[in-house]
């Protein structure tokens, strides 16, 4: 009895126990799970919405970058100024056009130009007229927003003249399709994952299509059921992770956060229901299964008196069996957390082993049995350059200071190549000292990721064409370079190196062909120097180039005369060989100037001298460029109401036919009488002009002076009279075809012959030449106009065009002409010409004659022609009459 009641006592005692272990064991294990599985997933949760963080603000904040340039260019600067001056200006708002065309291939979706009215004037690409959601961004410039099927960057900007007058406005939109994606493709996270943007409003706020229910929420409540939604916290400010209920009234788990300082906040959350559905899963095995270990035990305790033998093999076979499930219920557990996506790792510190799932082998391209357990084996896949980054966000754990860590590395995969890992670990167990003995984690791929936040910093700061970086990054280089000179106390050198001839190899051979002599001249320029010196695209045909701890000034010299070298080079484009050279200006920190601004301004104003003394060469900024370019920007001002005002005047030089003294040519040349200044030098605003495009017009007025008079001398003084007419090569370029058809069709309802006019170029307009100018010259020569080349003898171009275009007259230039009386050589070029031109069928006509001895030499070397102060100086239209009358 008393065995039977020991028995009893002995068997309910134990199933109390069994009891009470089981379900303790049971809840530990399962609570383990929640909170593991939890800290994982908001860890996860919170670096994937900060990641998508990062990508927002980069997107934008380029996108806005690359919009502000738009407002600054010069060319749109210039046309608008234009086009207040006078609204009517056709040509700039052609110009306008075309700039705005060339923007769309750099990101703009759409880009429009208005007046300093508000008018718009031209528009290119696509603008959104109706989106259905608009929010105002903070950035510098006026940004917004849209939602217009898709994300729409959208910027307004005033333009400005030198003097920070408004004179404009430019507007631009760039599609942002990869936030679009961004937002759409969230569910891959998990299957309720929404992804969501939002922007505040007074008492409430608006929300762009959540990932889930596509739909632009124009007024959405800040709170539910009393509670803030998470969205409420990211527009206040903060950052963090929450247990709510969403704007559906479902239970969520959200990660929120600030979009930077632009304005909208960023929710990325999951249901709950989707977050513990593998852990209810879990319980539907772990439940049973503390139910039949109950059930065991009751039993084992029930045959408690059979032999201990027979007890031990029995449970020896049931803890294997319960091994065996608890395996599975681990298994399970890793399944779930590999759904996410993430690959789990196990670390035991003491045995310096790892233990990897599947998908962490996967990620590097191994199989699971193709990587060892040993730690040392794994490691040696970090990249050296992340190892201490990787260390110290470890050591924080040895310390003792946090029982997690984050960290982002890279790998090296099985065929050799390098991924980015992000990896999460915590702290699982720790011994006695608190140090931790075993440690376990998740690793994510984030390559991805990573080459998307590379592509928009390439994007932002690099020149796409040219791959040279662009106005932003150098600007942030020069920044640098000056607080280093001045710490160090040294030198800096800012180059500003210009192509001379490339606009007209733009104009004539293409944008393709111009683009690739682009590229190909920024290899050379990047040759030239030193590698830990800086070249950069400003934009158009600029190149800087920084030149940093200088010894002396030769090195600077040298530099200089090594890119004029290299750029004077031919370039091969396709099938076309074409010349270009290049003026560069030097100033220099801190002897020039002690800022970024005003160094930009003189090297801008030492490349002008240099072109100005003739191209093809450096030179340094000097005071005195300084009230030079002054002084040009007041003439260029003045040149402007010159041609609205209408100060210009037309005279004629008579051109004597050297052999019967006869006067049946003149040529006809600007002269500009300044109210203030009085007479301008031509040499002085022709180049002006043509820089700043008003030689257009100006020439169109010189071209109908002169088929107005000479008509009236035709009909005076003989049928054969001609007018010589200078057209310069920026005219034939701009809009060659307008102005060849115009002037004949001018011509023609004057009653006048092409024959009475002789068109005067340049043989730099034959350097480059393009077929569309050559139709233009046989277009002249089919109407009579006769053609000549002025100044011949002072260009570098070949002789062939002599025999491939239609030339009817050589003008040996006044500086041959000058010193044929004392100077052989002289002499002989200018009878060299001469020859040549008769046997080619040419006339020759010689410039500069101002004595009887240049004039005899010249008509016994057989010249035909010859003009110069010796027989007149160029007089008004009444003066030249009265000279045709006495002659």
């Amino acid at each position: 009895m008393d065995r039977q009641f020991e028995s009893h006592r002995i068997g309910l005692i134990g199933g109390v126990v069994l009891v009470a272990l089981t379900l303790a064991s049971g809840i530990a294990v399962y609570t383990v799970m929640q909170r593991q599985t939890e800290s994982i997933l908001l860890n996860s949760l919170e670096a994937s919405l900060l990641g998508d963080r990062r990508l927002f603000e980069s997107e934008i904040n380029a996108g806005v970058t690359n919009a502000l340039t738009v407002s600054t260019r010069p060319f749109v600067i210039q046309n608008l100024q234009l086009i207040k001056a006078a609204p009517g200006n056709d040509t700039s708002r052609q110009a306008l056009q075309k700039i705005a065309d060339s923007f769309l291939p750099t990101g703009f979706s759409g880009v429009s130009f208005h007046d300093s009215h508000d008018k718009e004037i031209v528009r290119a690409g696509r603008l959104s007229t109706n989106p259905a959601l608009s929010v105002p961004l903070n950035t510098p410039a006026g940004a917004h927003l849209l939602w217009d099927g898709q994300l729409i960057l959208r910027t307004v900007r005033d333009v400005e003249d030198d003097a920070g007058n408004r004179i404009g406005m430019a507007t631009t939109e760039s599609t942002l399709p990869h936030l679009t994606r961004t937002i759409a493709e969230a569910d891959a996270f998990a299957k309720t994952a929404d992804l969501a943007l939002c922007a505040p409003r007074a008492n409430d706020m608006q929300c762009f299509p959540l990932t889930q229910s596509q739909q632009v929420f124009s007024r959405m409540a800040r709170t539910i059921d009393g509670q803030p939604l998470p969205m409420s916290h990211a527009l206040d400010g903060q950052t963090g992770t929450v247990f709510t209920r969403d704007y559906r009234h479902q239970n969520v788990v959200a990660a929120y956060t600030p979009l930077g300082g632009l304005g909208p906040g960023m929710v990325l959350k999951i249901d709950q229901a989707e977050l513990f559905a593998p852990l209810k899963k879990q319980l539907l095995i772990i439940v049973p299964l503390l139910g039949g270990l109950v059930l065991v035990g009751m039993l084992l305790l029930h045959w408690l008196v059979a032999p201990l033998v027979r007890k031990l093999v029995l449970s020896r076979q049931e803890t294997a069996e319960v091994n065996a499930r608890l395996r599975d219920v681990e298994e399970r557990w890793r399944f779930a957390l590999n759904s996410t996506g993430a690959g789990v790792w196990d670390l035991d510190i003491p045995a310096n082993r790892i233990l990897l799932s599947s998908r962490c082998k996967a990620m590097l391209g191994f199989a699971s049995d193709e990587i060892g357990t040993r730690m040392d084996e794994w490691a040696q896949r970090i990249h050296p350059d992340d190892m201490a980054g990787l260390t110290a966000a470890r050591q924080q754990l040895f310390d003792g200071r946090s029982d997690t860590f984050t960290n982002e590395h890279r790998k090296r995969c099985k065929d050799g190549s390098w991924k980015w890992i992000q990896t999460h670990g915590m702290v699982a167990a720790r011994d006695a000292a608190n140090a931790p003995v075993r440690m376990i984690g998740t690793y994510l791929d984030i390559g991805e990721r990573k080459q998307a936040e590379e592509t928009i910093q390439r994007q932002a700061n690099f020149d796409p064409l040219t791959q040279l970086p662009n106005r932003r990054l150098f600007l942030d280089r020069l920044g640098q370079e000056l607080i280093k000179s001045r710490r160090e106390d040294h030198f800096l050198a800012l180059l500003l190196v210009d192509l001379d001839e490339f606009k007209e190899v733009n104009d004539t051979l293409g944008h393709d062909e111009g683009d690739i002599l682009l590229q190909e001249a920024a290899l050379r320029i990047r040759s030239c120097v030193r590698d830990a010196d800086t070249v950069a695209r400003l934009g158009g045909d600029e190149f800087t180039v920084i030149l940093a701890n200088l010894p002396d000034r030769s090195h600077i010299e040298d530099i200089a005369q090594k890119i004029i070298g290299s750029l004077a080079r031919p370039f091969h484009l396709g099938n076309e060989v074409v010349y270009v050279t290049a003026s560069i200006g030097i100033t220099l920190y801190p002897v020039d100037a002690g800022d970024i601004d005003t160094l930009m301004k003189h090297a801008d104003q030492a490349m002008y001298a240099a072109k100005n003394q003739g191209r093809n060469r450096f030179c340094y900024f000097t005071a005195s460029l300084q009230e030079a370019a002054q002084t040009r920007l007041k003439l260029s001002r003045d040149l402007r109401e010159a041609v609205i005002e209408r100060q210009f005047t037309t005279h004629f030089q008579p051109i004597i036919e050297l052999g019967s003294g006869r006067i049946h040519k003149a040529e006809a040349l600007l002269r500009w009488q300044h109210p203030v200044r009085g007479p301008v030098d031509p040499m002085a605003f022709i180049p002006l002009a043509e820089d700043t495009g008003l030689i257009n017009e100006i020439g169109e007025w010189v071209f109908k002076e002169s088929v107005r008079h000479a008509k009236d001398w035709c009909g005076k003084f003989g049928a054969d009279f001609q007018v010589s007419i200078n057209m310069s090569p920026v005219q034939f370029r701009s809009a060659g075809r307008i102005h060849t058809e115009t002037w004949l069709q001018h011509l023609q309802e004057a009653g006048l012959s092409g024959a009475n006019i002789i068109i005067e170029i340049t043989e730099s307009l034959l350097l480059n030449v393009h077929t569309d100018i050559i139709d233009y010259l046989f277009r002249l020569r089919a109407a009579g106009v006769q053609v000549a080349i002025d100044d011949f003898g002072t260009g570098y171009c070949t002789l062939s065009y002599l025999k491939q275009f239609p030339i009817d007259y050589l003008k040996i230039d006044r500086s041959f002409v000058r010193d044929i009386e004392t100077n052989p050589n002289d002499m002989a070029l200018s009878k060299a010409i001469i020859v040549m031109a008769h046997e080619l069928g040419l006339k020759v006509i010689a410039e500069g004659v101002e004595t009887d001895g240049q004039r005899s030499l010249l008509s016994a070397a057989g010249c035909d022609y010859a003009q110069g102060f010796l027989f007149a100086e160029p007089l008004l239209p009444e003066a030249f009459e009265t000279l045709l009358r006495d002659r």
